[in-house]
């Protein structure tokens, strides 16, 4: 009884967050565009979606390998076209950037996590 039980709540939580995942609120891609007031980030599964950033937006290093106690603080400085960056939405559906995480590695290099997307 017991054991069922778990499973139970192990698939429960497995489609829960999935669900989540699936809300739409984090965007991973390549910048295409960057202006004052929004990105253009295209993605492998949804094309090039547009992004806008405001003076909430905040800006980290998207750290991919060692050393992992990196300075992860970034500014808009560091978003330029070809960059590889995550976006996490304000909320889901939304269109604004609450955070953008920018991954710093070049471009193709084994660490680049949009290698997938440059080809």
């Amino acid at each position: 009884m017991k054991r069922s039980s778990v499973l139970c709540g192990a698939a429960v939580l497995l489609l829960g967050t999935a669900a989540i995942g699936a809300s739409g609120t984090r965007l991973s891609g390549i910048v295409a565009a960057k202006s004052t007031t929004s990105l253009q980030i295209t993605t492998k599964a949804e094309g090039t979606k547009t992004v806008g950033i405001d003076e909430k937006t905040y800006y980290t290093k998207w750290i991919t390998e060692k050393p992992w106690q990196q300075d992860t603080r970034a500014d808009a400085s560091l978003v330029t076209a070809g960059s590889c960056v995550e976006v996490e939405l304000r909320s889901a559906g939304g269109s604004i950037a609450k955070a953008v995480h920018v991954n710093t590695e070049p471009a193709g290099s084994m660490f680049d996590p949009c290698k997938t997307i440059r080809k």
